[in-house]
């Protein structure tokens, strides 16, 4: 039987955010209910938002018919916000953008991780939502700590042996703009160093 231990901040952590989740703790909480229970009870979140690009994961390769229509059950339950169309098509450029930026970041930053797509595309998010915004997810390698701070814990113990960590993570600002900074300042230097070769190669042609 699954047992759950939260981090003694848990509650403050989650407190007035929008909390998302990434596919691998939806999955989590679709095998393992008592999760969901006490997300919504013990700590009162109202909504978990599931960002159109982890249902597409949730519910992609599941060829038994039964499981599909269990698993689109299960995130249409009003404990889920599903981003709606419209405001995910408005919004998915900016996310786009920051995905971009975060990921040169990662590579100047030395993270040797391999986030995804999808995950670049909520790290976006989380960053368009800063202060408001905190990922539940199993997968901290995906969210480098260059960027994201972990607010809080749970920690999953399914047998003696077998363990996963949940963590809350959110954007943090201050840590972002000093990446960035070092970013551009990466840029400016090649960039000199690349108008300099390029006006060398001139005089001597």
């Amino acid at each position: 039987m699954l047992k759950t231990f939260y981090s003694q901040n848990f509650q403050g952590a989650i407190s007035g955010r929008f909390i998302f989740i990434d596919n691998d703790c939806l999955a989590h909480i679709y095998d393992h209910a008592i999760l969901l229970k006490e997300l919504t009870g013990n700590f009162g979140l109202k909504n978990l938002y599931i960002h159109p690009f982890v249902e597409f994961e949730f519910l992609r390769n599941t060829p038994v018919l039964e499981i599909k229509l269990n698993k689109q059950k299960f995130i249409e339950s009003p404990l889920f916000a599903v981003i709606s169309q419209k405001l995910y098509l408005e919004h998915l450029p900016n996310f786009i953008t920051n995905a971009l930026l975060l990921s040169k970041i990662y590579v100047q930053e030395k993270y040797c991780g391999a986030s995804s797509f999808v995950d670049l595309v909520l790290a976006g998010m989380l960053m368009a939502a800063k202060n408001k915004g905190a990922m539940l997810t199993g997968n901290r390698k995906d969210f480098p700590a260059c960027v994201f701070d972990t607010l809080a814990t749970i920690n999953l113990e399914f047998d003696q042996e077998n363990h996963k960590v949940i963590y809350v993570l959110a954007f943090n600002k201050e840590r972002f703009e000093k990446c960035n900074d070092m970013l551009k300042e990466a840029d400016y230097k090649q960039a000199k160093k690349l108008i300099t070769e390029i006006n060398q190669q001139k005089q001597k042609s």
